[in-house]
């Protein structure tokens, strides 16, 4: 039987130095922590990345889920049989409750040297580490899958609202081209550009001032001279 190494209080325990070391010992060799400026890093598949970021929250999620509910089934099984789990006193309750709840105490050591001792009195309730570590790994699987959702639907209104300024744009070409107008005359392209800003504002996008942002409208004398050219470049 392996001999234990005397321990005190305020010393850390030797499983303890014994687990870090092992980790120390793990680490050598490895290489560093990946950081900004360390070289040129691997190029990453965004869709790929993110798509496996949910596959392992839904796993871990899971794994987390079935892990708890045996916890649950022990405690419950500790209480039907008028024992305790995990050793402690729980909270009044079900069956069961204490494998979701415990008491949080307050220790004081007692005496000094060889014969000190604890004495630890429950201070409140908090749920167990399962139980927390089960509903974050849910709750970043559901918020991975929200934003998964809430990304593809801005592309297609952002894909949507492309294909109508497309159309838009190769409509009113068309249109002036009908019309015989210069499709490169300065005042062609200004009323082009406030017709634009109108309709935009019509479907509920306020884009300021036209005046401002695509220039005047059209004076009088304007107006008769892209009607005298496009005139003129229908007799041609």
């Amino acid at each position: 039987m392996a001999r234990r190494t005397p321990w005190h209080p305020g010393e850390p325990r030797p499983e303890v130095l014994d687990r870090a070391a092992l980790r120390v010992h793990q680490l050598q060799g490895e290489p560093g922590l990946p950081h900004v400026g360390e070289g040129p890093a691997a190029a990453v598949d965004l869709v790929a990345a993110y798509a496996e970021l949910v596959a392992v929250a839904m796993a871990r999620s899971r794994f987390l889920g079935a892990l708890l509910a045996d916890q649950y089934a022990d405690a419950r099984a500790a209480d039907d049989a008028g024992g305790q789990w995990p050793g402690d006193e729980g909270p009044d309750g079900p069956p069961g409750i204490s494998g979701l709840v415990g008491y949080t105490y307050q220790a004081a050591v007692v005496g000094v040297g060889e014969a000190a001792t604890y004495e630890r009195a429950p201070t409140g309730e908090e749920i167990r580490g399962l139980v927390r570590l089960e509903a974050e790994e849910r709750d970043r699987a559901a918020r991975l899958i929200r934003d998964a959702l809430r990304i593809g639907v801005d592309l297609q209104r952002t894909e949507m609202m492309l294909g109508y300024a497309r159309t838009a744009s190769a409509a009113m070409r068309a249109l002036i081209g009908e019309l015989g107008l210069d499709v490169h005359s300065e005042p062609v392209l200004r009323a082009a550009g406030r017709a634009g800003l109108t309709a935009r504002r019509a479907l509920g996008h306020d884009d300021g001032d036209p005046d401002v942002h695509a220039g005047p409208a059209l004076s009088p004398a304007e107006r008769a001279r892209v009607l005298d050219d496009a005139l003129a470049r229908t007799r041609l």
